[in-house]
């Protein structure tokens, strides 16, 4: 968590939400010891999860106007976030999402994979499937424009039980501009994923 605000929080211009739920209280008691360090932080407990997508329309009117980008915590990246937000700024004009992919060699089964035209525009998702279709994943790392936040206010959703890979990016499947993570991106979901990144990283500075 200390590495994802580190990455972010200097070119946030009004401020970062941070969902809880499991262990809330270790985040807070956290964070309540850096409130004057990080006063754009605030963090939003969920009684109930609401999915990612549930949390993200739940929260549209906290994070204001303008694009928002929205990261899975449970991800080890070491991307640079102004390259990132240069490459959105930069995506082709029909784009109003910018997912960052990565490379991975873990089985399809376990991992989300993505296929891509040569525009860099996402043509296809293949969600934890049996069959192989190359090795570009998914990061879960998003950028959504304010037209996206926009169309994402009049969708029929519930806003629970909702996933951002499932539910909502079926709806903007060929507006989503993807770029390729310029350094290392594990998912640490897993204990396996987690210890594999604690050995690659715990010598180096982050």
């Amino acid at each position: 968590m200390a590495k994802w605000i580190d990455d972010i929080y200097h070119f946030n211009e009004q401020r970062i939400v941070i969902n809880t739920h499991h262990l809330a209280h270790v985040v807070e008691d956290y964070f309540s010891s850096l409130q004057s360090e990080f006063p754009k932080v605030e963090l939003v407990y969920e009684e109930q999860l609401l999915g990612t997508a549930g949390t993200l329309l739940a929260q549209l009117e906290r994070l204001g106007n303008g694009d928002t980008l929205v990261a899975h915590a449970d991800n080890f990246c070491m991307a640079d976030f102004g390259l990132f937000i240069e490459a959105h700024l930069r995506r082709p004009r029909h784009a109003l999402i910018t997912m960052m992919t990565f490379e991975t060699n873990r089985s399809p089964e376990q991992i989300g994979l993505v296929e891509t035209n040569d525009s860099g525009m996402l043509v296809r998702i293949h969600e934890k499937q049996k069959i192989f279709t190359g090795n570009v994943a998914n990061g879960a790392i998003y950028i959504f424009s304010e037209e996206a936040k926009e169309r994402l206010r009049t969708l029929p959703f519930l806003k629970k039980n909702l996933e951002i890979v499932d539910h909502v990016l079926p709806y903007f499947l060929t507006e989503i501009y993807c770029y390729p993570c310029d350094g290392e991106l594990i998912d640490i979901g897993t204990k396996e994923t987690y210890f594999d990144a604690q050995q690659k990283f715990s010598n180096k500075k982050i």
